[in-house]
């Protein structure tokens, strides 16, 4: 669960910092938009890395929720590598900046309810008790 909760805790609180970094207001720029794509891509990938380094969970709900995740975060991943290698592909075509974007929305959109790795497992008690136990599990962390 420590693992588990790591990479999804660890995937928001480095994206958080991400956003954080950028300035508040920022033109959409071909520049701007890759430079998101690439992090986007970097820290869903880091977070599949993570899910999948934990390995086949014992209990079947953990590894639902588990593969849960992995699906969601590899859909972020490949949706916003994609998108930016899609716009360096078009060097300057204003269509493909368009396309970035959707790309930077369906990365988003992938993940958007990735953010509570507790939730899922509650069905079955061995695993809340090793959430309880679990420092990455924590609330804040």
């Amino acid at each position: 669960m420590d693992g588990l909760c790591g990479a999804v805790h660890g995937y928001r609180l480095a994206n958080n910092e991400y956003a954080k970094s950028r300035p508040k207001s920022e033109v959409a720029t071909a520049k701007t938009i890759g430079e998101s794509l690439g992090r986007y891509a970097e820290l869903a990938g880091k977070a599949v890395d993570e899910l999948n380094a934990i390995g086949v969970s014992s209990v079947a709900v953990g590894e639902t929720a588990r593969k849960s995740f992995v699906d969601k975060f590899t859909a972020s991943r490949d949706a916003a590598a994609n998108g930016k290698a899609k716009l360096e592909a078009a060097k300057g075509d204003a269509k493909a900046l368009d396309a970035a974007i959707e790309a930077m929305n369906a990365a988003q959109t992938a993940v958007s309810e990735a953010y509570d790795p507790v939730s899922p497992i509650s069905g079955a008690p061995e695993l809340a008790a090793a959430s309880a136990s679990a420092p990455k599990c924590k609330p804040g962390s």
